[in-house]
């Protein structure tokens, strides 16, 4: 059985850039020839994420699986905003992940590896994010299952099939092709017990969550994002582009109102760079949402109209965020939940 050794990662990558550095240099004249000096190194951080691509390889390399075969180890890493292998070639996912939502959340490496045996296959995949943010929002779209009431790190999910976690600045995804199979299941959590102990706990949740109301929100229902690409598969409001803009992060839950309400409403808020920047973007989309669909009511700082039979309100909170709130069947139901928003 070929296996790769997860410890000589980073110092392959590390002498590889050194020799090609040093090797394109051309050569001058000798009568030219102005003193040498040392070749240009890795930069700081890469040497960091070279560092960590080594520390989670090595950690992955020492999962233990007896009668499962251990695949090759696979190892990427960010640059040039994409995930290369350690030759260089671009990659589209990381472990079944797509590498532009990855990189979104700012990814800077993943480490996977898989384990087979006859027609089963299990998979252990760390996920390394430049913040506790980018991992946190990893996880909360891509987890799988419900909320675990023993917690690993910070937050985890898990059904039959998978174990999925958010600790410090990764999220760790376990999954098995297996239904229902004991064994595999027993094997994911073996894998995450292992783990979770060996990340770093650093975690802060995203300051935005604060903002979301309490009252009438379902618990689990949160999600994080930094950019459009995760929103477009979650958020169902159009034009999604035109309040994201370049923010710097939203999050979206669901609410359910009781009787005699009897409303399931969901909630994006937007948090921009700057009060110009969240004033443009609601003015664009304000626009966009107004030649679009039925004005219901417009005020300088909401505008309430109605999208394929449902009443979907945006507007502003506080100086630097957005909000829209979609999927009400009464049209006085988005104001009673943009009422709960804090200046």
């Amino acid at each position: 059985m070929r296996r790769l050794i997860p410890s000589c990662f980073a110092t392959v990558i590390l002498f590889s850039l050194v020799v090609a550095r040093t090797m394109a240099q051309t050569p001058v004249a000798a009568e030219t020839m102005k003193p040498a000096s040392p070749p240009e190194g890795p930069s700081a951080h890469e040497l960091k994420v070279d560092a960590h691509l080594q520390q989670d390889a090595v950690l992955i390399g020492k999962l233990a699986a007896p009668g499962w075969e251990a695949l090759p180890l696979e190892a990427l890493r960010a640059r040039d905003g994409a995930l290369q292998t350690p030759d260089g070639r671009t990659v589209s996912e990381a472990a079944g992940h797509p590498a532009d939502f990855l990189l979104e959340f700012g990814c800077t490496d993943a480490v996977s590896r898989r384990f087979k045996r006859g027609q089963r296959a299990c998979t252990a995949a760390i996920y390394r994010f430049a913040s506790t943010s980018g991992a946190y929002g990893a996880y909360t779209n891509l987890r799988v299952g419900a909320s675990t009431v023993l917690v690993r790190g910070n937050a985890s999910s898990e059904d039959d099939d998978t174990i999925s976690f958010w600790k410090g600045n990764c999220f760790v995804a376990l999954s098995t092709t297996a239904e229902n199979d004991d064994e595999a299941k027993s094997l994911l959590t073996a894998f995450a017990n292992v783990i979770a102990p060996q990340i770093a706990d650093t975690s802060e949740k995203p300051a935005l969550l604060r903002q979301l109301p309490m009252l009438e929100r379902t618990q689990g229902s949160e999600r994080f994002y930094l950019g459009p690409i995760a929103a477009r598969l979650h958020v169902s409001i159009p034009y999604i582009d035109l309040p994201m803009g370049k923010c710097k992060g939203a999050i979206s839950a669901d609410y359910q109102f009781p009787h005699p309400y009897s409303e399931r409403l969901r909630l994006l808020l937007i948090d921009h760079q700057s009060p110009a920047l969240a004033d443009s973007a609601f003015k664009t989309y304000r626009t966009a949402l107004s030649a679009e669909s039925k004005v219901v009511e417009d005020t300088d700082r909401h505008l309430l109209c109605k999208v394929n039979n449902s009443f979907l309100m945006c507007g502003r909170s506080g100086d630097r965020r957005i909000f829209v709130v979609w999927g009400a069947r009464k049209k006085y139901a988005p104001g009673m939940l943009a009422r709960q928003l804090r200046d």
